[in-house]
């Protein structure tokens, strides 16, 4: 999804009842989650790309997407983004409990 892209909704990948999920903010402008679709637990795993966009319908650009408007679940990679960690925060949680167990054992040898 690029600046400017319309909207298709006939892309849209969810079996609902209406096609397009519809949800009000809240003040802040945040929403609670909508389900949009479900995925059976013994489905096969596969890679199907889709983004999630939000098109705010009070921005004066709907069905088209705008970055300082609408909402878009990642704008570098299509689909859904897990957070991975950092190689420095496993190190530095490696060290923490690498140190946490040494402190322990001492404490064992010097009872």
């Amino acid at each position: 999804m690029n600046e400017s892209d319309t909207i298709n909704s006939s892309e849209d990948p969810s079996t609902g009842s209406p096609k397009n999920e519809t949800v009000k903010t809240g003040a802040q402008g945040n929403f609670s989650v909508a389900l949009i679709w479900s995925i059976s637990p013994g489905a096969t795993v596969t890679n199907t790309p889709y983004d999630i966009v939000v098109d705010n319908l009070e921005s004066g650009t709907v069905g088209t997407y705008n970055a300082a408007h609408d909402g878009l679940d990642s704008a570098s990679v299509a689909g859904i983004v897990a957070p991975v960690p950092e190689v420095s925060t496993i190190i530095l949680f490696s060290v923490g409990l690498l140190t946490l167990a040494g402190y322990y054992r001492q404490r064992r040898r010097r009872n």
